[in-house]
């Protein structure tokens, strides 16, 4: 898998039971677990796939240390240091705070907070 912070591939075991009716009729009562086909023969290559898929974790990381990546430089912050200037000496906090003024009041009606 890949990691979602770092990028990196890395392995990670998943263990699970998944339990599937097969039937050749209509699935009446909507159950998940039933799913129907047509024919002799059935191909369990798709079913055992959307099992698998849906037990993959939706948010991928290798390690619960994990730094991922620089959003300025994007090196791995788990291998090597950030040489980008810090983000919060790039921008002096007064700055920062009067543009946030400016986009409140933008949001503000009739002098009422947002």
């Amino acid at each position: 898998m890949q990691c979602g912070y770092c990028l990196e591939e890395y392995e990670e075991q998943i263990d699970f039971l998944f339990k599937i009716r097969l039937f050749k009729e209509e699935n009446k009562f909507g159950d998940p677990d039933i799913v129907l086909f047509e024919g002799d023969k059935i191909n369990l290559t798709e079913i055992i796939q959307d099992f698998i898929l849906s037990e993959l974790p939706i948010l991928r990381r290798c390690s619960d240390l994990c730094k991922g990546i620089c959003s300025g430089c994007g090196v791995n912050l788990n291998k090597n240091e950030c040489q980008c200037v810090n983000f919060n000496e790039m921008i002096p906090e007064d700055s920062l705070i009067e543009r946030l003024q400016q986009l409140k009041d933008l949001f503000s009606k009739d002098n009422k907070e947002v």
